[in-house]
């Protein structure tokens, strides 16, 4: 006499038997650090280059991470520091791991007071692999004081204050050799008298502060016509607030084919525009280049609509 079925028996042994064949198939699982080392560099040196706190959310996330976040990433990393707190804490940070000093490319620095000052020349003088530096023409005068000079690299200037101290730069012993090596120059302010065209040798970009009236825009150009390298000039402007630039503002487009007014709106910021260009984006440059097209048919459209005496 045959033995009763058991279902439950029977349904165990085939979930059993399925459990066993599929864990036999299965395929190892990749993990985030089977990914070639080139392409996780690049991913994360591409989400360093979007803030600071970005980069620092990246160092806690492992060891591995870590190890190559530290270095690797803050390369892309566009620092900013202003006022004490930030300025003492990066201080120390570069101190005690003086591995990541040549890393650092892009730094947007400020500070007030004696204190501030202190640090401001500390961590210039550690951080000699800057490519890309914001900061006054008082720092200038710091890096440019020492025995040897070492920020070799230093190509994209920015200086954001009322009045440039160009006489001061020059007086080190190698303001006139940073002058030489800057490719692009941005002057918060306008042209001082005190520029010194005749040492910005390579330059190729430069913009600058100005209202966009006709005899202030020919004394700027008059002042930069020894400068043969110049491909781009930009004129930035608060000068119109909420509305288009007038037809007489986008004639002084004749004046040189180089020269592009950028209308900086109520949201503009040297900060944000400075981030901007370090990251590789819409930055100040192709701003002004796309200023100047849309003058262009602004002045066409003025033509066509303006009535005929």
């Amino acid at each position: 006499m045959d033995e009763p079925r058991n279902p439950a028996t029977e349904d165990s042994g085939r979930q059993g038997s399925y459990t066993l064949d599929n864990h036999e198939r299965c395929e190892p699982k990749l993990t985030f650090f089977d990914i070639p080392v080139e392409l996780i560099l690049e991913v994360l040196c591409l989400a360093s280059a979007s803030s600071q706190s970005t980069y620092k959310s990246l160092l806690l996330v492992s060891r591995q991470f870590y190890g190559i976040v530290q270095t690797n990433c803050l390369q892309a990393v566009p620092i900013t520091l202003d006022g004490y707190e930030q300025l003492a804490s990066f201080e120390n940070f570069i101190r005690a791991t003086p591995e990541v000093q040549d890393y650092v490319r892009f730094l947007w620095i400020m500070g007030h007071g004696l204190t501030c000052w202190g640090l401001i020349h500390s961590i210039l003088e550690l951080s000699t692999g800057i490519v890309s530096l914001s900061c006054t023409t008082r720092s200038l005068t710091s890096i440019c004081s020492s025995l040897a000079f070492k920020h070799t690299q230093c190509t994209d200037l920015t200086l954001v204050e009322t009045w440039h101290a160009w006489n001061d730069v020059l007086e080190t012993p190698h303001g006139a050799r940073l002058c030489a090596q800057v490719t692009r120059l941005r002057l918060h302010e306008g042209l001082s008298p005190e520029f010194p065209k005749q040492h910005f040798t390579a330059l190729t970009h430069i913009a600058f502060s100005s209202r966009p009236i006709q005899e202030y825009i020919e004394r700027h150009l008059a002042a930069l016509r020894p400068l043969r390298g110049l491909r781009q000039i930009v004129v930035t402007t608060f000068w119109w607030r909420d509305e288009a630039p007038d037809s007489g503002t986008s004639k002084l487009l004749d004046l040189d084919g180089r020269l592009s007014i950028l209308h900086c709106r109520r949201n503009w910021t040297e900060l944000v525009a400075w981030q901007a260009r370090v990251r590789g984006g819409f930055d100040l440059w192709e701003q002004a280049r796309l200023e100047r097209k849309s003058m262009h048919v602004f002045r066409g459209a003025f033509k066509m609509v303006r009535p005929r005496s």
